[in-house]
Formats: structure tokens, C-alpha cells, sequence
């Protein structure tokens, strides 16, 4: 069981993540969210002790560390602070923290993709856009 804490990290870190297509009204993002943020929680918590505690301590420390920096945890940076230091975490601090923000995004991609109000939303702006007679690429037939 990951804390509240933990939780609210996961949060803020799926709101970095996913993108903001298809287009979704306020009440039903924050609802998608939640679900793929709570996937999140239940994958962490399903994985072996061994992996299981390593992965909450450096949740914990990539939460943390802002503090000495902009005296403020992950939590608390505003939307473009948190999107440079996820991305600062996916490639500059070391083969640890890529893996780590590798798992975080991987599964919050499967999970919103995936979730029924999303797809619903792609599929519905499938049936209204224009079908194009032009090859794929560009390319003259």
C-alpha cells in the first residue's frame, strides 16, 4: 500500500505525463487522472519487496530533492518546473532515474490510452474527421 503522500506524487506526475488530446471537459480529465493515477499506485504496489521499496525511496527522492533547489517538493512547482525536472529525471540524473520515469510514463500512457472516456473521445473524433484520398506520406499512387 503506497501512502496519501506517495499518492499525491503519482498524481502530480500523471498530470505531466499525459497529454491534454483528445479533448476532455474538466470534471472528466480530473476523473482520468485519478483512474490513471491510482493504476499507477496499484502497479507500484504489486511489485516484488525487492523492487517494491527501492521505487518508493526514489519516489520519495525525486519529490524531495526540489526542495533544496526551489525550496518547494515536486508537488508544489507550478506545471513548467514539474515538466523540466521530470524531464531533468527521464534523461540527465543517471540509468536509475530514466528507468524509473520510463515506468511512470509507459504505464501512464497505457492507462490513459486505455481508459473507456478517452477512447470514447478518440473514436468520436475518428467518425468527424474528413477522410483524405491522399497516399500515406504524401506519395503520388
Amino acid at each position: 500500500m503506497l501512502t496519501r503522500r506517495e499518492r499525491k506524487v503519482l498524481h502530480a506526475v500523471v498530470a505531466v505525463l499525459v497529454p491534454n488530446l483528445p479533448p476532455l471537459g474538466d470534471q472528466a480529465r480530473a476523473g482520468v487522472l485519478s483512474d490513471v493515477a491510482e493504476f499507477l499506485t496499484s502497479q507500484i504496489a504489486r511489485m516484488p519487496v525487492t523492487l517494491r521499496l527501492p521505487y518508493r525511496m526514489t519516489l520519495a527522492v525525486f519529490d524531495l530533492v526540489p526542495v533544496l533547489l526551489y525550496q518547494r517538493s515536486f508537488c508544489r512547482l507550478d506545471p513548467v518546473a514539474q515538466t523540466k525536472w521530470l524531464d531533468g529525471w527521464s534523461t540527465g540524473y543517471g540509468l536509475l532515474a530514466g528507468s524509473f520515469v520510463k515506468l511512470l510514463r509507459s504505464c501512464s500512457l497505457f492507462a490513459y490510452f486505455d481508459h473507456p472516456l478517452v477512447v470514447a473521445q478518440l473514436e468520436a473524433s475518428d467518425r468527424r474527421a474528413p477522410i483524405s484520398d491522399a497516399p500515406i506520406g504524401g506519395a503520388a499512387a
